[in-house]
C-alpha cells in the first residue's frame, strides 16, 4: 500500500492557505476586479495537485485508469460546484467576521450546513458510480484519499480563518 506522505500534501495545503489569506483582500476590494481571479487560479492549482496525488496513490491498472479518470473528472466538476458555495460562505465571512449580526451568522451557519449535506449526498451518489467500474476496495481507497486531502484543506482553512468577533 502506498502511503500518502505529508510532503506530498504540503504543496496542496499551502495553495489553500494562500487562497484563504487572499479572501479578506478580495472581500474588501470594492472595485470588483481583485481577488476572484487569484482564487480561481489557486483552485485550479489545488485540483491539479490533488489529481497528481490521487494518480500516484491509486495504483490503477491501465483498464481501470481508462474508466476511472473520466468519472473522476465528472465527480470533481460536480464537487467544484458544491464547493463554490463554501468559497462564497468564506468570502462572506471574511467581509463581515468582525461586525457580523446574529441574522448574518444564522444565514452563514445554514449555508455551511447545506454545503456539508450537499457534499455528502454527492459523495454517496459517486460511491455507487465508482463501485460499478472499480473493485470496492479501490473505491474505498479513493474516497479515503479524498477525505484525507479534504482534511488537510479543512485544517488549513481552520488555521487561517479568524474566529468570529
Amino acid at each position: 500500500m502506498v502511503a500518502l506522505r505529508a510532503r506530498t500534501i504540503v504543496p496542496l495545503s499551502w495553495l489553500v492557505v494562500l487562497t484563504v489569506l487572499a479572501l479578506p483582500l478580495a472581500a474588501q476590494d470594492s472595485s470588483g476586479s481583485g481577488g476572484g481571479g487569484d482564487i480561481e487560479l489557486s483552485r485550479t492549482q489545488i485540483q491539479a495537485e490533488r489529481q497528481a496525488i490521487i494518480n500516484r496513490a491509486m495504483e490503477l491498472t491501465d483498464s481501470e485508469s481508462t474508466v476511472f479518470w473520466p468519472l473522476y473528472r465528472e465527480f470533481r466538476t460536480k464537487m467544484a460546484a458544491v464547493t463554490d458555495r463554501q468559497v462564497s460562505v468564506i468570502k462572506e465571512y471574511a467581509a463581515t467576521y468582525n461586525s457580523m449580526t446574529d441574522d448574518q451568522a444564522d444565514k452563514l451557519m445554514s449555508n455551511y450546513m447545506d454545503f456539508q449535506k450537499d457534499k455528502l449526498n454527492l459523495e454517496k451518489d459517486y460511491v455507487k458510480k465508482f463501485k460499478k467500474i472499480l473493485p470496492t476496495r479501490k473505491v474505498a481507497r479513493y474516497f479515503q484519499l479524498e477525505h484525507k486531502l479534504d482534511a488537510v484543506i479543512d485544517y488549513d482553512l481552520a488555521r487561517a480563518i479568524p474566529l468570529l468577533q
